[in-house]
């Protein structure tokens, strides 16, 4: 359908998606009619890659934004979104390097993937109460300095604020249960994270690369990682990451894990050290010290370990590069393999 009149740079489908606009406006309306026909979405790709558009202000029928409408839209510096928009799909404003604001209407329920991501300008989105999933990269590698997680939002997909290095509050909600695997990794700006009750699951690298965080506060309600070990949670296999950190605080009323003085146990297993720590003293009743409790940690120089430690887990304290003495007490009856490995600069065993 080519539009006559004053809609003639307006290009619509049957099903009343716009579908090309043939103006060169740097500010740009959309129409909330084309040829008596209700204009109810922006087609995949209508203005990607368009290096003009420097305002956008949505129609009053458009419920959806498509797959990458609106991607690398370069000078795209605001865009005015109408209540009734429910739906923003993958990639929908992806590379928008000059977008500043996003503010979301509340009738917004679905967003896709890397909605956002790409958004070097961006320094503030205003997320719908009602949004019960923030979804995976939504805005990673963007310029965020601070966001609040909706009301209602139960789940931080994977990546969703991946790279947004700027990033340093966040303000939590009381209805989140899970954050996904690399959810805020390389977020160096955050120096004290606080997770709120009700989060149960955290995912594997969620965070990594927060190289400025020097402490943070685990809910008691925090019971499962999607890893194999915690270690996890904050590092690659042979990756110094959060080489800041110096406490990790578990709630006390968890049913699992424990701390003190910063380290992480469940039961009588040491679970994890923080890899801001020179030296540690491990908590008398220990009975293992768990798999990669200590690995990669470069700045780790000195170990106490009390009487009743029994076995020393796999890769324990494997590339601790700057580790220069150990105890190894007397109830030890069992070292797993690559526990020491690469523990160039340690000198001083005592057994």
């Amino acid at each position: 359908v080519d539009v006559a009149g004053s809609g003639s740079l307006f290009k619509v489908d049957a099903a009343g998606r716009l579908v090309k606009y043939y103006g060169h406006d740097t500010e740009i309306v959309l129409p909330d009619e084309v040829d008596g026909q209700a204009v109810t979405a922006l087609v995949a790709n209508a203005f990607r890659g368009n290096s003009k558009i420097t305002k956008l202000t949505l129609g009053a029928n458009i419920i959806k934004l498509e797959k990458e409408a609106l991607k690398n839209c370069t000078a795209l510096q605001e865009v005015i979104f109408n209540q009734g928009l429910q739906e923003i799909d993958e990639a929908a404003l992806a590379g928008c390097g000059q977008l500043a604001e996003i503010d979301l209407p509340e009738s917004v329920t679905i967003l896709g993937k890397g909605a956002f991501e790409n958004t070097g300008a961006l320094r503030k989105l205003t997320l719908p109460r009602q949004l019960q999933i923030i979804p995976e990269r939504l805005c990673g590698n963007s310029g965020l300095r601070q966001i609040t997680i909706p009301e209602e939002c139960r789940k931080i997909g994977k990546a969703a604020f991946m790279g947004c290095r700027g990033l340093e509050t966040i303000v939590w909600n009381q209805k989140l249960a899970e954050i996904e695997a690399g959810a805020l990794q390389n977020c160096s700006k955050i120096e004290k994270l606080n997770l709120p009750e009700g989060v149960t699951t955290i995912g594997k690298e969620a965070f990594l690369g927060m190289d400025g965080m020097t402490e943070i506060t685990l809910p008691s309600t925090f019971t499962e990682f999607k890893a194999d070990v915690l270690a996890d949670l904050f590092e690659s296999f042979d990756n110094d990451s959060t080489v800041k950190l110096q406490a990790i605080n578990i709630a006390p009323e968890n049913r699992r894990f424990y701390s003190e003085e910063g380290l992480v146990y469940e039961g009588r297993t040491l679970v994890y050290i923080p890899q801001g720590l020179t030296q540690v003293s491990v908590k008398a009743g220990t009975e293992i010290i768990g798999e990669r409790a200590g690995k990669t940690h470069m700045r780790l120089q000195k170990v106490v370990l009390p009487e009743g430690v029994t076995i020393m887990g796999v890769s324990a304290f494997q590339n601790c590069f700057a580790l220069e003495e150990i105890n190894l007490p007397q109830s030890l009856r069992r070292i797993e393999p690559f526990a020491f490995l690469g523990c160039e600069e340690l000198k001083d065993i005592s057994i």
